[in-house]
């Protein structure tokens, strides 16, 4: 399971005191927080899960092809894919083990 923090923990906090004017100028930042607390992350399916599919649909392909190993497929995708997570602002990632 990967969830993200960023907005929580990096850019909420430089708003929790400003109101939006459409809003009406409500402080709408720490009931956004509050509602982030309440979501159960027991599976969330990221935004970068499209990438995530057809990068390894990518490698079975080079396998189906002949091109490659199916015993290197892991270590030619994880890279590929923790790169591209970490570009997209993921800062959590668990790689190499299960957390």
């Amino acid at each position: 399971m990967l969830v993200s923090k960023v907005f929580s923990q990096e850019v909420a906090p430089q708003y929790t005191d400003i109101g939006h004017d459409y809003f009406g100028g409500q402080k709408i930042t720490p009931v956004i927080l509050k509602g982030d607390e309440l979501v159960k992350s027991s599976f969330v399916c990221l935004p970068v899960m499209d990438y995530v599919q057809s990068s390894m649909q990518a490698e079975f392909q080079k396998v189906a092809d002949g091109k490659m190993a199916f015993k290197d497929v892991p270590k030619n995708w994880e890279p590929t894919v923790t790169e591209f997570m970490q570009k997209q602002g993921y800062k959590n990632l668990t790689v190499g083990k299960l957390p």
